[in-house]
């Protein structure tokens, strides 16, 4: 079993911050009140290549696998989107 190393666990807390602020703001971005899409469209893209460069960068190699398999996912999924807002999600 491989275990993080002190700047690795550093890391990877400060991107587990910054998913948890990701969610907070989707959900009040997308409330009845407010329907802010585009926003969450951007705001989502923004974490995911925030989040796929922090897992990527060579000292993380505990999420290596995981982040191959993401990518790959992530661009399967942005080649079949076909909605108004196709040029938001170019990552």
């Amino acid at each position: 079993m491989t275990t993080l190393d002190a700047l690795q666990y550093e890391k990877l807390v400060r991107l587990l911050k910054t998913t948890l602020k990701f969610s907070e703001n989707f959900g009040t971005l997308t409330s009845s009140s407010k329907n802010r899409w585009d926003e969450c469209c951007q705001l989502c893209c923004d974490h995911v290549d925030n989040a796929l460069r922090t897992l990527s960068d060579g000292q993380m190699s505990l999420f290596s696998g995981l982040v191959t398999k993401t990518t790959l996912s992530i661009e399967t999924g942005l080649r079949n989107f076909t909605g108004d807002n196709a040029d938001l999600l170019t990552i």
